[in-house]
């Protein structure tokens, strides 16, 4: 179906209407158009509220991470099992 032809149908369905039909058919998509805002702008605030508790939670797991020592043997400690140093 073309754009064309949903247009005209539209239009022809629409002209077939009484004002009181069209009047009646306005309010709905409107009040259906309010609640649908209402519940849009609702959505955003939770999906923010997502977001920074999401990064919070990012946070607290690299914290978390950082703070633990690391396996890596310091530079100026000798290489080696047993080696103590103490020969020297």
């Amino acid at each position: 179906m073309s754009l064309k032809s949903v247009l005209t149908y539209t239009l022809q369905y629409l002209i077939g209407l009484s004002k009181l039909k069209l009047v009646q058919a306005i309010d709905v998509l409107r009040k259906q158009y309010f609640a649908l805002e209402s519940e849009n702008r609702i959505l955003k605030q939770e999906l923010e509220r997502y977001k920074v508790e999401e990064e919070k939670r990012k946070i607290k797991s690299v914290n978390l991470k950082s703070n633990q020592p690391t396996s890596k043997q310091p530079e100026w400690e000798l290489k080696g099992v047993g080696n103590d140093g103490q020969g020297k």
